[in-house]
């Protein structure tokens, strides 16, 4: 659809002219009153920083022990100190900043390389570094750097000196224009191919880093390659909405799609004839959906249960599809946390656009209101594209992952569930630790957050679930009340083992968990939660207390509890620093009763 459009409208677009310029006075002085003083004031305190040099050995630390954060910590730093002093000087537009916005762009020029390398095509075997010639690709963090002095340049180019201004220009097209136009990267997808949030965000700051550029680097073919990838994107994405990566994922995801849709109608408005498709609405809608309470999601694969607060880009997408229910939720919890950019993840802050964005609408999202009845929320939502069903009743938030084992940044949990009870964890889902080199490296499931046996699922001996498409859930079976699948096809071929059915049933009173299976053995079943497990038992029948959120009654041979310090800084953002995993050990069958 989206190349349709292009193809229709390719003579008409129109780069921006004045939009946030810092001549502009309408915007910088109308806008943003509540950010206004907090950046200048933060602008001022950091106004003598000296941004922290690129160093080639933190860079290799990656290649020589996996550590990517050492590296990470001053290539965004460098990032953020920029857009406060760029954002304080267009507010206050007395040029005081301006002799460390120069510093802080020339400590991004001077960098000899703008691609992390965690993000680098084929990275060498470990111990290897690179070789150290600034070998540029068009990935995640280049083209967000891209996308950030494209628009800096614009917005600042009647202060800045010439020669700077010309000289980004000139590095925008030999590291990023040029690469772009002429290499094919496997993120910008080919026909038929699902894509994950890599397409969205490459492909939206390419077209923001094109738009604001300057008018005499052509645009079409910048243009046309990021639409065809977005087009593919969008064509292959479930039509429920689901976004496989999970809701921290969302927003780069599905809302770099929405931020993305937002500067090609700015191009053409013809672009905004996309707004009003029930996929598009639906892509829309997942945050909202997945929301549990308060900071809480349903989460699943590499996304965190804390998947971060809203931003003004939801507020956006909301008006997109114009949905009070989805605006409305954006704007409470933008409310709530007026300064909190976008998510958890250790890139905030660093997107210009996104920056410039919280600016325009902040006045309009801490005016807005609607009634209770159109502020309203979904209760129950299949998403059967990624086998993701959710079911609220009584005082109880519950997810089951049917699915494979095939997800943008999988784990393998097929079959497992999480639940939370008046909207407090009770039996979770860890999430993923910090990225380190062997997150993403046939090492990935050695890393024990990403094994079934650290899910709520079960263990057959020694033997989890398996990584791939072809390990998945069958004969599901979706209810308004129930949920049942067949798990034992998510594992590699155990002997003895065929199927092994699992039944959640959920009401306002109590959720019910059955499981039978036709393997000989003992069988080992996990249940994760944040609780410490206190249990009593009787023979063989167990009551699990998990502090003062409720019950678990089970019959079962036996069990143990392992506590799980927890000390990584990314699984510290949403849990304290002890978990715990309850090994409840059964024959043939097992049903348990939570309340």
């Amino acid at each position: 659809m989206l190349r349709n459009i292009l193809s229709q409208h390719a003579m008409d677009l129109k780069r921006p002219e004045q939009d946030y310029r810092i001549e502009n006075r309408d915007f910088w002085d109308n806008h943003g009153p509540e950010r206004r003083d907090v950046f200048i004031k933060e602008a001022t305190q950091t106004i003598d920083k000296t941004p922290v040099p690129f160093s080639w050995d933190k860079y290799n630390l990656y290649f020589e022990n996996g550590n990517r954060i050492v590296f990470e910590n001053d290539y965004f730093d460098r990032r953020r100190l920029l857009n406060l002093r760029i954002l304080a000087e267009c507010f206050e537009n007395q040029g005081r900043f301006l002799p460390a916005i120069i510093e802080s762009l020339r400590s991004i020029l001077d960098e000899p390389i703008w691609t992390l390398p965690a993000h680098i095509p084929a990275a060498p075997p470990e111990g290897t570094p690179p070789a150290e010639s600034g070998e540029q690709t068009v990935a995640l963090f280049s083209a967000e750097t891209a996308a950030q002095l494209s628009l800096a340049a614009y917005i600042l180019q009647s202060i800045l000196p010439s020669e700077l201004y010309e000289e980004i220009q000139t590095e925008l097209n030999n590291r990023i224009f040029r690469p772009y136009a002429t290499h094919f990267y496997k993120w910008m997808g080919q026909e038929g191919e699902k894509l994950m949030n890599w397409t969205t965000w490459i492909s939206q700051n390419m077209l923001i880093a094109i738009a604001y550029a300057d008018p005499k680097i052509p645009a079409e073919a910048i243009i046309e390659k990021a639409v065809r990838s977005l087009d593919i994107y969008y064509t292959y994405y479930g039509d429920d909405g689901c976004c496989d990566e999970g809701p921290q994922y969302y927003r780069h995801a599905g809302l770099s799609l929405s931020t993305a849709m937002y500067l090609l109608s700015k191009l053409n408005p013809a672009f905004a004839a996309t707004y009003k498709e029930n996929k598009y609405r639906n892509i829309a809608l997942f945050i909202l959906n997945m929301h549990i309470d308060s900071e809480y999601y349903f989460n699943f694969a590499d996304a965190s249960t804390k998947a971060g607060h809203c931003s003004a880009r939801e507020f956006l997408f909301g008006k997109q599809i114009d949905s009070l229910p989805l605006m409305n939720f954006a704007a409470e919890d933008v409310r709530k946390n007026p300064l909190a950019f976008s998510n958890i993840d250790d890139v905030i802050g660093i997107n210009l656009f996104y920056c410039l964005i919280e600016i325009e609408l902040e006045e309009e999202i801490l005016n807005f209101r609607c009634s209770a009845e159109d502020a309203a929320k979904a209760r129950d939502v299949d998403y059967p594209s990624c086998g993701v069903f959710i079911r609220r009743r009584g005082p109880y938030q519950f997810a089951a992952k049917a699915g494979h084992n095939n997800d943008a940044h999988n784990h393998n949990d097929v079959g497992s569930f999480t639940l939370y009870k008046n909207g407090l964890p009770f039996l979770i889902d860890v999430g993923v630790e910090t990225y380190q080199r062997k997150t993403f490296s046939d090492q990935r499931y050695t890393i024990w957050t990403m094994q079934s046996a650290y899910h709520n699922l079960p263990t057959f001996g020694q033997v989890m679930e398996a990584p791939g498409a072809e390990f998945k859930a069958t004969d599901l079976d979706v209810r308004t009340d129930s949920i049942g699948m067949n798990i034992a096809t998510a594992y590699p071929p155990i002997e003895g083992l065929s199927h092994y059915t699992r039944v959640f049933t959920v009401s306002d009173d109590k959720i019910v968990i059955e499981d039978s299976s036709d393997y000989p053995q003992e069988i080992m079943l996990s249940l994760m939660s944040q609780e410490k497990p206190l249990v009593k038992y009787s023979d063989r029948t167990f009551n699990i207390r998990y502090g003062n959120l409720g019950n678990i009654k089970l019959e079962a041979d036996r069990f143990e509890v392992d506590t799980i310090p927890i000390e990584d800084p990314r699984l510290r953002k949403a849990w304290p620093d002890t978990l715990y995993r309850t090994r409840v050990y059964f024959k043939s069958s097992i049903k348990l009763e939570i309340q």
